[in-house]
């Protein structure tokens, strides 16, 4: 594996992930949280606060790796992404079956 490899993907996915938050940031929790749906709005003002540790972990994550380092501490590296990567898939999968459908149904 090349170090400088991997950098490149993480700052890549990095963007698309600070995208994606943008734009639920921007459209999503904004319409959902003025929702006359009392359930709609507590969920999506809940889900956006408990995103903020999230974003920041990631953020974290994302500076804290550079080839240099990845190349001398590789199995500290996968063990930080198997971690960062299970906490996106839980909040994504949290997402997809509590808050979507709500929006979908009520906006």
């Amino acid at each position: 594996y090349d170090p400088h490899f991997v950098v490149e993907k993480l700052i890549k996915i990095s963007a698309q992930i600070k995208y994606h938050l943008s734009m639920e940031d921007a459209f999503i929790y904004p319409k959902s949280a003025s929702s006359s749906n009392a359930d709609l709005k507590a969920l999506a003002v809940k889900m956006q606060e408990d995103m903020v540790p999230i974003s920041a972990a990631f953020g974290a994550y994302v500076n804290s790796w550079n080839p240099d380092r990845i190349g001398k501490e590789r199995a500290a590296f996968v063990a930080e992404t198997k971690g960062i990567a299970a906490a996106l898939k839980t909040r994504i999968d949290n997402e997809e079956k509590n808050l979507y459908p709500l929006v979908a149904n009520i906006l």
